[in-house]
């Protein structure tokens, strides 16, 4: 059996004395879908920061596609973070002044070149995912101009863009959109 994610005995504590994990067994397979769910302040968010390589002041083991987090050197860490692992913030973070198109095309840019594909792929790939989603009616537009629920969807279509795995904090996204439907 494949695990995407691997985690054993992990211990996280905050600066403040705050004991968040003690002894956290997780291992996720691959092309499986998981849901992280509990109240506020439980951490969902510190433990998707742990997964997404952002948080690396625990103690325990992260595995993460076979590979130890511990033993991972910055650069290492951003080049998995970027051709393995999508994020959809609950905030979605665009670059202001980049149209909605190259927004969701940046993580393309910075793949490898053995694993990058045609660049009209993927511009194809972001009009059927725009297309599906409901936003390709703004692809040339700045950020600035979308609603907030355009501004989730496009940042969830970035986070799809490579193909990979995508990890996701959609509770409040998912409750407005639910409300507008």
């Amino acid at each position: 059996m494949m695990y995407s994610v691997r985690i054993t005995d992990l211990e996280k504590k905050f600066k403040n004395g705050r004991k968040i994990f003690s002894g956290l067994n997780l291992e996720l397979e691959e092309a499986s879908l998981t849901a992280l769910v509990g109240a506020s302040g439980e951490g969902k968010t510190t433990l998707l920061n742990v997964i997404g390589l952002l948080d690396t002041d625990y103690a325990g083991q992260v595995e993460l596609f076979g590979q130890k987090a511990s033993e991972l050197n910055q650069a290492e860490m951003a080049r998995l973070r970027n051709q393995q692992i999508g994020f959809i913030l609950q905030e979605p973070l665009l670059i202001k002044n980049m149209n909605v198109r190259d927004n969701i095309l940046l993580p393309t840019v910075y793949l490898d070149k053995g694993l990058r594909k045609s660049k009209d792929y993927y511009l194809k790939r972001a009009e059927k995912l725009a297309e599906q989603l409901g936003v390709s009616q703004v692809l040339s537009q700045k950020p600035a101009t979308l609603s907030g629920g355009q501004k989730q969807r496009v940042t969830a279509i970035r986070a799809l863009i490579n193909e990979f795995w995508r990890m996701s904090q959609p509770d409040r996204w998912m409750k407005k959109t639910r409300k507008s439907s």
